[in-house]
């Protein structure tokens, strides 16, 4: 006896599931990465460009730059021998090497500095007008123009570069006021007056 054989079909019926997002393109999940991916890249972007601009603030602002000055610098005594010593120049100021500048700072010294460039015409005139006003101020004087070495560095690192003839007032080690590029000797008179008396 012949048995029919039915052959058993199963329908397989496609669900699709609907996004939840409204006004679906049917890529909804490969946007969703775009725009994390999109929104991550400018956060970090904004990160560094905020970053940047705090920087250089901060490297332009001179009280600011005070903080950051070299702390690793190691005492000497080349402040003390050179500014008691005979190497002075026309205006009896004691002219100091880099090292002892940056001892000067360190050992929280106070007095006046030229920072000057002897290659300048106008820094033996700048020092003589120093001199006509500094009655028996403290004045010790540095030249920038010298080969560059570690103390040079240092000493650039706690006085800056600016403009050169400058005028520093140091007191206990920190540069406390600062006259750059000195044009009026008025201003320049007031300046020294204002803190000779303040001197140790």
């Amino acid at each position: 006896m012949a048995t029919k054989q039915t052959k058993k079909t199963t329908k397989t019926t496609k669900t699709t599931k609907k996004c939840d997002c409204k006004n679906c393109d049917c890529k909804c999940a490969e946007k969703a990465v775009f725009h994390s991916q999109a929104s991550f890249y400018v956060l970090i972007g904004m990160l560094v460009m905020t970053m940047t601009v705090l920087v250089i603030s901060l490297s332009l602002n001179k009280s600011v730059r005070e903080l950051f000055r070299p702390a690793s610098y190691v005492y000497s005594g080349r402040f003390d021998n050179e500014s008691a010593g005979d190497n002075r120049d026309e205006n009896s100021f004691a002219i100091l090497s880099a090292g002892a500048v940056a001892d000067m700072f360190n050992t929280n010294k106070t007095g006046f500095l030229i920072v000057s460039d002897e290659n300048s015409m106008d820094s033996n005139a700048f020092a003589r007008r120093v001199a006509s006003f500094a009655g028996d101020a403290k004045v010790y004087r540095y030249n920038v123009a010298v080969d560059k070495s570690n103390d040079d560095e240092c000493a650039l690192g706690f006085i800056g570069e600016e403009e050169t003839p400058s005028f520093i007032y140091v007191k206990d080690g920190i540069i406390f006021d600062r006259l750059d590029d000195v044009k009026d000797e008025a201003d320049l008179e007031s300046f020294i007056q204002k803190y000779s008396s303040t001197e140790e």
